[in-house]
């Protein structure tokens, strides 16, 4: 409950300064632009001021059900965790010295994880729409922001603030998507030193253990490599942070392009 509170807490506190940043910015435009009144200009897009809002809210609902979700991972990241506090505390240790799990261990965590996968799924389809309307509404307001650009022929520097402004907006969807990231990090992640259930489960293979309780642990570890955990969604797949970071960059990448045919438009114009 405490995490569920504070996830909504932060979340409202973030949408509430977005909402601020993005009248701020819609300010500073105004005063590039050289318009006569930049309280007409700011009031004549505050429709998008409300679009914005909602779009805040999606967000937040996006983020309260991650938390849940990681919540939910951090359990049963805990729960085998504290499966080496029986079988010794130093891997430095004698064998002798160590507490084996009783048999049935590994397949109770089997069947917790399998819990999980269900959890994550279910999670996964009640954002999915979420999720889509949110990319979509994003897209569009970072089109409106090129176009606006590309109508703007008076000065460079404001068609540039627009061009910088979609691709802020672009990025701000992606950034958005990191909690959903740092959940399948945690449920699968495979790079050195980064703390996921993978990497936990495949410190104790080294470990003592009799015949039975290796063969459920042989089970368990197959069934950890086999069954894909973490957020699904049907518009970007498994969500990774590597995933996040491509799509980052390709915005960098694309960004000095569209600098300068906004630049090359107002030339023209």
């Amino acid at each position: 409950r405490s995490h569920f509170l504070t996830a909504l807490r932060t979340s409202y506190s973030i949408s509430i300064l977005l909402l601020l940043l993005v009248v701020m910015i819609y300010g500073i435009l105004s005063r590039l632009s050289r318009i006569p009144h930049p309280a007409a200009f700011v009031l004549g897009w505050s429709p998008a001021f409300f679009s914005a809002w909602a779009l805040l809210q999606m967000l937040t609902f996006i983020r309260l059900l991650a938390a849940l979700a990681m919540n939910k991972v951090e359990c049963f990241y805990g729960e085998l965790e504290a499966s080496g506090n029986g079988m010794g505390s130093s891997p430095c240790l004698e064998a002798q010295e160590f507490a084996p799990a009783a048999p049935g261990h590994w397949l109770h965590l089997l069947r917790e994880h399998q819990k999980l996968l269900r959890h994550l799924k279910a999670m996964s389809s009640a954002i999915s729409a979420t999720v889509l309307v949110f990319q979509n509404v994003v897209a569009g307001s970072s089109l409106l922001s090129l176009w606006v650009a590309r109508a703007y022929q008076k000065d460079a520097v404001p068609s540039t603030g627009y061009v910088l402004l979609a691709f802020t907006m672009m990025c701000s969807g992606i950034f958005a998507m990191l909690p959903l990231a740092y959940i399948t990090d945690l449920c699968q992640s495979r790079r050195l030193g980064r703390r996921s259930l993978l990497n936990l489960a495949d410190k104790y293979s080294g470990w003592p253990m009799s015949a039975e309780v290796h063969a459920e642990y042989m089970r368990f570890m197959q069934h950890m490599n086999m069954a894909e955990a973490g957020v699904y969604l049907p518009n970007m797949g498994m969500v990774t942070r590597q995933s996040l970071t491509n799509q980052i960059m390709f915005y960098v990448k694309v960004l000095p392009l569209a600098l300068a045919l906004t630049l090359g438009w107002w030339r023209r114009g």
